[in-house]
């Protein structure tokens, strides 16, 4: 078969070897002599495989490009196994359109492409922060967790069960993904499961469990397990997937770019990673074009704009020599701050984005860190409530404050500095700030302790002079019951 002119051809150990360097589109010869036209890249596992919108005999596929040196034909077999099941039994999913082998080695599996195509993903990121239980919000859920029980009731689990591999296609919801299809049968298993996509929602979600599993159970009209034990596998499942999240944010992967030798580490947002670029290889050079926010003795904070986007970039400086040899051996202050946001952004707790974390070494040891997070334009929180001293502040507020400190004690979390100008109002929700010395406790008598001090600091914005009538008394009530 001719191949066009202009199109690259690359082979299994050409796509080894160019890690995440691929081009944009090429080609791959196929071992029937046919050739598969990639197109656009939409997932890629370096070295092992990627995922492709793709023309094939003037069609447009979704292709599944399997070449790691050893086990390819067995991924390719599993995924192909997986749609195949679904087909079977009736489960709405994508066609698969055929398998070919490529020449030198690995193979592909061409499955039908879903266009136009919604992740449910994307629908729920754009309702996520209304209130729990809003219909636009169960819009979304009740079709998923249909979907979810009717692939229970024939038998058949998604092990990498989340909500990127759902996608809404010509008015019907679809699970995409076959290598993680397995059946699936027996109460714990499928509780399992079903937790386990629970706990990728907000913990406010969780009251909603009764209402999800009527739409779950279907046209069964009973489910075999009851919503205590669903929550128990929900919080068994987000204490699983937290820890594994944090771990990821500090090695390359296809959500982070991490770089590190003997005298540096770095781990950038892989999707900001070219407009940081510079800031990240010279973090002190940048700062010094920045607004600075705070220039004390401990740390440095300054805000910039890069690329139209706007940043705050806070170093933590040496300090004397006593307290650099007390400090350097010790998790640096920078990574303990990067792993608190992406810990509380996974549990559902507003706060800026962590974008980039670098960090000056000598091996183990750490001498100065960088932490560069995105920059919320709101008003503290003092500032804000200091005009409501005679007036009831609308409900917006209050019940952000109420599902603020519910979030944190649920998640046994204190923050350790709960002064007015670390909490920010922006956009209907109070964003957590500075997050130095924030913890999360496995023990319930530390976590006590350290709620009793959250709370004391809190009340002491407003001090004793403070009216506290209607707004307040109502807060602080509230909070002294927890």
């Amino acid at each position: 078969m001719e191949f066009p002119l202009s199109l690259v051809m690359l082979d299994p150990s050409d796509l080894r070897r160019a890690g995440r360097n691929l081009p944009p589109s090429f080609g791959i010869e196929l071992k029937d002599g046919g050739c598969l036209a990639i197109e656009k890249i939409l997932r890629l596992l370096p070295g092992k495989r990627l995922t492709a919108r793709a023309c094939f005999q003037e069609r447009t596929v979704l292709a599944k490009v399997f070449f790691s040196r050893f086990g390819s034909h067995r991924q390719m077999n599993r995924e192909a196994r997986g749609l195949q099941l679904l087909s079977e039994r009736g489960v709405p999913a994508p066609v698969l359109l055929g398998r070919h082998s490529v020449a030198g080695g690995g193979g592909v599996l061409l499955i039908e492409y879903l266009d136009p195509a919604e992740r449910v993903m994307e629908r729920w990121q754009a309702v996520c922060h209304e209130k729990a239980g809003s219909a636009a919000q169960m819009e979304v859920l009740e079709p998923l967790f249909a979907l979810v029980g009717v692939m229970h009731a024939v038998g058949l689990c998604q092990k990498d069960l989340h909500l990127d591999n759902f996608l809404w296609h010509q008015g019907q919801l679809k699970t995409v993904d076959g290598g993680g299809i397995v059946p699936c049968r027996g109460v714990r298993k499928q509780a399992a499961n079903l937790g386990l996509l629970i706990s990728q929602l907000p913990w406010q979600s969780t009251d909603l469990i009764s209402k999800l599993l009527v739409a779950y159970q279907g046209r069964s009209g009973s489910v075999p397990f009851t919503s205590s034990q669903l929550v128990k596998a929900a919080e068994k499942q987000r204490h699983q997937r937290l820890k594994d999240y944090l771990a990821k944010t500090l090695r390359d992967s296809t959500e982070f770019l991490v770089r590190k030798n003997f005298f540096r580490f770095s781990s950038t947002v892989r999707f900001s990673s070219s407009w940081l670029a510079e800031l990240v290889q010279d973090p002190d050079k940048a700062m010094e074009s920045g607004t600075p926010l705070k220039l004390g003795g401990g740390t440095t904070v300054v805000q910039l704009e890069l690329d139209g986007h706007a940043v705050v970039v806070k170093r933590y400086n040496r300090g004397n020599l006593g307290r650099f040899l007390k400090r350097c051996w010790r998790i640096s202050r920078a990574r303990k701050s990067w792993l608190a946001g992406h810990r509380l952004r996974t549990l559902g707790i507003d706060s800026p984005q962590p974008l980039a974390l670098i960090e000056e070494r000598w091996g183990i040891l750490c001498s100065r860190s960088w932490l560069v997070t995105e920059y919320i334009d709101g008003v503290n929180i003092f500032d804000l409530m200091s005009n409501y001293r005679k007036d009831t502040p609308p409900v917006g507020v209050m019940d952000a404050f109420v599902t603020l400190f519910k979030s944190l004690y649920r998640a046994r979390i204190s923050h350790g500095d709960m002064k007015a100008t670390n909490l920010v109002w922006e956009d209907s929700r109070i964003w957590l700030i500075d997050l130095d010395g924030m913890k999360a406790h496995r023990y319930e008598v530390t976590f006590g302790r350290a709620w009793k001090k959250d709370k004391k600091r809190f009340l002491r914005n407003w001090g004793n002079g403070f009216e506290r009538q209607n707004w307040a008394n109502i807060l602080f009530s509230y909070l002294e019951s927890i």
